[in-house]
Order: structure tokens, then C-alpha cells, then sequence
């Protein structure tokens, strides 16, 4: 929801190789906030799709990088997340 409200791109029915190809091709986040956001999306793949059950601490270590994740980009596009 964060990256189709921030962007314009709509996120929510696209694989993560095919959201990842239209912010290549817009060229919206740096190459270390795509590899950051392809990491992300990945470790979220896993849960969803090959139904990885990660451990506690491996899940809010996950959650806390999405989180300084959304504050860097909004740090890069001139805002602070609030």
C-alpha cells in the first residue's frame, strides 16, 4: 500500500519480479533502495508463498527494515515519515 500510495504504481496485484521491473524502468528509488525494497519483498514472499514460518525476533528484526526502509525513502524524496 505504501509504495502504490507514494508512487502511483499500482503494487497490490503485481509479482514482486514485475514491481520491481516498472521501478527500474520509472526510476523512482535509488539501486540501494530497490535492493533494500527487493530483500523486503522476497523475505515476504517467502511467508506468503512457501508459507515460512520465521522466528520471532527474525520477524521484527524484517519488520524494523521495512520501517527505517518507508523513513529512508521518505528521507530521499525530501519528507519524514511520521
Amino acid at each position: 500500500h505504501y509504495i502504490q500510495g507514494r508512487f502511483a504504481v499500482s503494487a497490490e496485484e503485481l509479482t514482486t519480479q514485475e514491481l520491481m521491473s516498472d521501478l527500474v524502468n520509472l526510476q523512482i528509488l535509488s539501486d540501494r533502495r530497490k535492493r533494500e525494497l527487493g530483500y523486503l519483498l522476497e523475505q515476504a514472499d517467502l511467508v506468503k508463498f512457501a508459507r515460512m514460518q520465521p522466528q520471532p525476533k527474525s520477524a521484527e528484526k524484517i519488520l524494523n527494515v521495512a520501517q527505517q526502509w518507508v523513513t529512508a525513502v521518505e528521507q530521499d524524496h525530501g519528507e519524514v515519515a511520521g
